[in-house]
């Protein structure tokens, strides 16, 4: 048994007694051969009544064992399990503690979301899913110059913490897909994607799950363009957020007050002849005035609410063609749009026949 120096702990022990007047209690590491042993030494001294000193004796614990397990324990409080890069709580720790040593303005919290991850389960099996998260932590210790903390919040979703200058969004993405492709049987097509939400820290003060939650906003942005990878959060996209979430918390009223409004864009033949027409929609807001499809349409899109506005359209349209029909108007029609979302939240052929019976 001998320590880093190469001292056995018989000698180390014949030189603590003969150098050390005092009484102590000290961990010392050893190893034999490539085990590691943490010890825990006691020096007791030994003297008589006139308290002359008459010798002494060691008493030495094993503690490798206590000490691996609570090193465990530790490691496993703030580590991810799969990954081993730093769990949620821990990696906003570390953030928050080096970003007040620095100046605003020179660090970027930077997440990343796998799109569509839970597919990868669904269809290859969640050892390939594991396989995949792995690949992409070791990317994103090994070959991202520059990150100073990186971490794994949840499911696929990562953050890393890292100087402005060394950001480079092409290699990100290029070392990205590298991590994804190595993980998936080449046979398959299968496009992995990840985006990219960017958080520029101007404030140091911010907590740093607000941070994650802003850059998670970039990505939220953009999850629907398959144009896009990169989202950075700024001004406009705060704004253009509060605004989305205003529309959201105003439709359960505007459908209630009826503020939604049915437009008919007339079909016609070639020869002049109504056949029917196509149902368009137009929000009058009590305060906001006339707010077009263009801006509340995408937005209860990425929301999921755009199936309650689908449904109120598709029963103004059959109130309506009830209506013709009792006229004698029977040959007209009333093409409605069907969100691909509404597939997701709705039976559209039970509604669709519900409504009209």
């Amino acid at each position: 048994i001998t320590n880093k120096d190469g001292q056995t702990l018989k000698d180390w022990c014949h030189s603590q007694y003969r150098d050390t007047d005092e009484e102590f209690t000290r961990t010392q590491y050893f190893y034999r051969g490539e085990d590691e042993l943490i010890l825990k030494i006691q020096l007791q001294r030994m003297k008589d009544v006139r308290k002359q000193l008459q010798g002494g004796y060691f008493v030495i614990q094993d503690c490798t064992d206590e000490y691996t397990k609570i090193k465990k324990e530790r490691y496993l409080a703030t580590h991810d399990n799969l990954t081993g890069l730093f769990n949620k709580v821990f990696f906003c720790d570390k953030v928050q503690k080096y970003v007040k040593k620095k100046a605003p303005g020179d660090l970027l919290l930077i997440c990343s979301d796998i799109k569509d991850f839970k597919m990868v389960n669904d269809f290859f099996g969640t050892a390939v899913g594991d396989h995949i998260l792995i690949n992409f932590a070791e990317m994103l210790k090994n070959k991202i110059d520059g990150v100073i903390v990186s971490g794994r919040l949840g499911n696929d979703l990562f953050a890393v913490l890292m100087h402005k200058e060394n950001f480079d969004e092409q290699v990100f993405l290029r070392r990205s897909r590298e991590a994804f492709s190595s993980c998936m049987n080449k046979s398959v097509a299968f496009p992995m994607i990840n985006h990219l939400g960017v958080y520029e820290i101007t404030d140091t003060t911010t907590p740093v799950s607000v941070m994650c939650d802003r850059a998670r906003l970039a990505i939220a942005s953009i999850k629907s363009d398959y144009n896009k990878r990169v989202a950075y959060y700024d001004n406009a996209l705060r704004e253009n957020i509060k605004r989305e979430q205003e529309l959201i918390a105003d439709l359960g009223d505007a459908l209630s007050e009826g503020q939604l409004k049915m437009y008919l864009q007339p079909q016609m033949s070639s020869d002049g002849t109504v056949l029917g027409a196509e149902a368009l929609v137009r929000w009058h807001h009590p305060i906001k005035g006339q707010i077009m499809p263009s801006e509340f349409i995408p937005a209860f899109e990425r929301n999921g609410l755009i199936s309650e506005v689908d449904s109120y359209i598709w029963e103004l349209a059959c109130k309506l063609l009830r209506k013709w029909k009792d006229q004698g108007r029977d040959e007209l029609y009333i093409s409605v749009n069907i969100s691909p979302r509404d597939f997701y939240f709705l039976n559209i052929y039970q509604i669709f026949t519900e409504l009209i019976e």
